[in-house]
């Protein structure tokens, strides 16, 4: 059985590299660029932020900052706990399991656009630099919302499902879908 490391600092899995752990307990500051984490289990402390892109073959337990920075898949079911949050700034982010959300979920914003002033130092593209990026989530096993979660994805993203959505939310502030597709795939009984 593989270890079970905390980490506390920060640690990058880069493009085509693997880490091979049993439980990782994260706490710190955790870039995926491109790599695998394959685990028992993954969790991101309160405090903490796990970013990136890449896969994680394990279930994931957000109490942080989960930042989905292009295409992200996750085998295993997917929690966000209360007061954690899960942004997706570009890409995809695919769960092969269940997606439950106590914490907020969000999408993209203009700053971490791939056209913003930081990374146009020369000014090739004109202002406003505006989000041109598509954001995606997408659960196989479905999706519940409890009550007091948010649901805020970008302007154009898509919520996806092939299982149910099972949505608790009672306030618009916090279910903002009025720019978004929400889409449930499934087959359904012919009779």
């Amino acid at each position: 059985t593989p270890a079970s490391p905390s980490f506390n600092g920060s640690a990058t899995v880069l493009p085509n590299a693997t880490l091979s752990v049993g439980a990782l307990a994260q706490g710190g500051t955790f870039s995926l660029l491109g790599g695998t984490i394959a685990a028992t289990s993954v969790s991101n402390a309160p405090g903490a932020q796990l970013s990136g892109y890449g896969d994680i073959a394990a279930p994931v337990t957000n109490a942080g900052l989960f930042d989905v920075d292009a295409n992200m898949q996750v085998i295993g079911n997917f929690t966000n706990q209360a007061g954690a949050t899960v942004t997706v700034f570009s890409g995809t982010l695919t769960i092969f399991g269940t997606l439950a959300n106590s914490g907020t979920i969000i999408g993209s914003v203009a700053s971490r656009s791939a056209l913003s002033a930081t990374n146009d130092p020369q000014g090739l593209y004109p202002p406003p630099f505006v989000d041109r990026a598509t954001q995606t989530i997408f659960a196989t096993g479905g999706m519940t919302m409890d009550a007091a979660s948010t649901l805020a994805p970008g302007p154009a993203a898509t919520i996806r499902t092939a299982g149910n959505f099972d949505c608790a939310i009672n306030l618009n502030s916090r279910f903002a879908m009025n720019q978004a597709t929400l889409q449930l795939n499934g087959r359904g009984s012919f009779a």
